[in-house]
């Protein structure tokens, strides 16, 4: 068995506490005997077409709508990457502005670049504590100045539960014909939710959830739901440009059973799971530990932002990065760690939930009481950089690396930042300045994305005019 190298891996993995993605932390919702024996591909009355569905598909396609109280739902086998992409392809249809938060998702910066999209950025907002937040003043006054935008497009809730009342701003934006569109990766359990709603509650057009971070189904499960007044068929086209044309149909088995397991006990099993975290969450205080949506509340409570409590958000004395590295020799794996806190991805199987938090908490118990640590924060300032390229022509343009000294006013030809949050500093076209090359040259690089060896890429300069 040594050659079979990924099986190994895998199998290892198993055996740490999974307080992460996958949602389903190693247990199926139903059994299956062999699921190779399962695997197949669309064969003409027989089994059914993602894109011209009239079958199980179409069948499943319309259960997971009702669930989610949309018009329309669409299995996806790339994950919410193909769904923002075909959603904000679909915008393009109607122009070429689209406004979107800076801490949006890679793959919506990476489709906007490929489009040429001109992008207007929201604003970020802060906790006194460092927490980054997008408001809904900073939203409103995002489309006020933009009235001829196409789209916008809201990322909520966050890796950290934090989540947009969007009324305002979703009647804001239909005023001025624009569509609103909602990465709403984190939040697929919102669907059975008795607290919270789904984008689509609020009038969000079109929105993508990952099925696979917070639900028991497989990793690159997702589905994009649609409200009324979407062309159905038109987005089918934009989905079918940028995913694979052979689709896994036991991804797509992984996704409608989990829609049946939330459907039969989701809303149950979600309440109890937020009264067992917040018990959770008083036991650990004595140890140095705190809930940080507590926190967070009373600090962005102008600011209407609501935050999910069945997402696991925990302050350590200690530092969020030296927390995780206790819980790893402990055998437990969380979702990312910051300065502060450490986020973790609980399951929405009450059985497994106690066990999660029984284990986490005998591991918090046997490090003890964590004093107060002095933890070098960088201040990442997200005022905008000044743009010399629009984003196509600096990701195609000549480019080379150097030094971050030598970046200095330069224009940036990759994405750089900080991970976490994944937010970036700077974009394809934008200029380096003082500000930017300095908080870079202070973090740890092993913190950043788009940096090596202390360079970044930069555009030549004689390809500028």
């Amino acid at each position: 068995m040594k050659n079979r190298l990924i099986y190994n891996m895998l199998k290892k993995t198993s055996k740490r506490l999974s307080l992460h993605m996958p949602g389903h932390h190693g247990k199926a919702p139903y059994k299956y005997k062999n699921i190779y024996k399962l695997d197949t591909t669309e064969l003409v009355d027989v089994t059914d077409n993602l894109y011209k569905p009239k079958g199980a598909i179409f069948e499943a396609q319309k259960m997971l709508a009702k669930s989610a109280g949309v018009s329309n739902a669409i299995f996806l086998h790339n994950g919410t990457t193909a769904g923002v992409h075909a959603m904000l392809i679909y915008a393009k249809h109607f122009g070429n502005k689209i406004i979107m938060q800076r801490n949006s998702h890679i793959s919506a910066y990476n489709i906007t670049m490929l489009l040429n999209f001109n992008v207007a950025f929201i604003d970020f907002s802060k906790t006194e504590n460092g927490h980054n937040y997008v408001s809904k003043a900073n939203i409103i006054n995002t489309i006020e100045q933009n009235p001829d935008a196409a789209a916008i497009l809201i990322t909520s809730p966050d890796f950290y539960g934090a989540m947009l009342d969007l009324t305002d701003i979703v009647k804001l934006a239909h005023s001025k014909n624009m569509l609103v569109l909602c990465d709403q990766a984190h939040g697929a359990h919102l669907n059975w939710d008795r607290d919270l709603k789904n984008a689509g509650e609020y009038g969000g057009d079109i929105f993508v959830q990952s099925a696979h971070k917070t639900l028991p189904s497989l990793t690159s499960s997702a589905w994009l739901l649609l409200n009324e007044g979407i062309n159905n068929e038109l987005l089918l086209q934009c989905l079918s440009t940028v995913q694979t044309t052979s689709p896994s149909f036991i991804n797509f088995l992984s996704q409608d059973d989990a829609r049946n397991y939330m459907d039969s006990f989701g809303a149950g099993n979600i309440s109890q799971a937020k009264i067992l975290i917040k018990n959770f969450g008083d036991k650990i205080c004595d140890y140095g530990y705190t809930l940080a949506h507590n926190q967070w509340k009373n600090e962005t409570k102008d600011d209407n932002i609501i935050y999910d409590e069945t997402r696991l958000v925990i302050k350590a004395n200690q530092g969020g990065y030296k927390f995780q590295e206790q819980l790893k020799n402990s055998g437990i794996d969380v979702e990312l760690a910051d300065d502060f806190y450490v986020v973790c991805i609980v399951s929405l199987n009450i059985n497994i939930l106690n066990k999660q938090l029984k284990t986490l908490y005998k591991a918090i118990k046997s490090l003890g009481k964590q004093s107060l640590s002095n933890i070098k924060i960088i201040n990442i300032n997200y005022a905008l950089p000044d743009k010399a390229l629009n984003a196509n022509e600096a990701y195609f343009g000549k480019k080379e690396w150097v030094t971050l000294n030598e970046a200095r006013n330069r224009v940036a030809a990759s994405l750089v930042g900080f991970y976490p949050p994944g937010t970036p500093l700077i974009i394809w076209g934008e200029k380096y300045n003082d500000n930017i090359v300095d908080m870079l040259l202070n973090a740890d690089e092993g913190k950043l994305f788009g940096v090596k060896n202390n360079c970044v890429l930069c555009i030549v300069e004689e390809g500028i005019n």
